[in-house]
């Protein structure tokens, strides 16, 4: 995709090649060799701004208030169905779900319930255009796929959500816009 600067830099170059070659000088070949890269640095800005784009997602809302953002994430093993807590600091996937995946190690936690013990296990996945490999809990969340009416294989928090520069929800169109 050509940005206006890159148009601009390569009409620029071919008046000034065109110019410059009926007068001949030394000079004539600099401004063209700096033309040219100022065309090449154009292109290398556009390159990076195309990998920076905006990822957007379908979201499913659910719940008794259709307040509850599901989104789908690509797993190896099949496509799971993830609520987003922008107020939860931690991940954690259904232990159902994630049975297969190895446990690294446990840790006691203090949630709104009291203490609880959970497994701690690593996973990797890509959403959008990021690759994300994190640690996180896991746990029966049984009762929350209960609570919104459907299945969900674990919740996101930001330590998930984190990998990203902004997260943004549009109600109106169903989609979340990761950047």
């Amino acid at each position: 995709m050509l940005t206006v600067f890159t148009i601009f830099v390569g009409l620029a170059f071919v008046f000034l090649a065109g110019v410059l070659w009926q007068r001949p000088s030394r000079s004539r070949y600099v401004l063209l060799v700096l033309l040219a890269s100022l065309f090449a640095l154009a292109e290398d800005a556009n390159a990076q701004t195309a990998q920076k784009s905006p990822f957007r997602t379908p979201v499913t809302l659910a719940g008794k208030m259709k307040n509850a953002f599901i989104i789908t994430i690509p797993f190896k093993d099949g496509d799971k169905r993830f609520l987003l807590d922008t107020g939860a600091g931690i991940s954690v996937f259904d232990s159902q779900s994630f049975k297969t995946y190895r446990v690294e190690s446990h840790e006691d936690v203090m949630s709104v319930g009291g203490k609880a013990t959970l497994d701690v296990f690593c996973v990797e996945f890509t959403l959008g255009h990021k690759h994300i490999r994190q640690q996180v809990f896991r746990s029966d969340l049984s009762d929350i796929s209960k609570t919104i009416g459907m299945k969900i294989d674990g919740v996101l928090g930001q330590d998930i959500l984190s990998h990203f520069e902004s997260v943004t929800f549009d109600y109106r169109r169903r989609v979340m816009i990761f950047n």
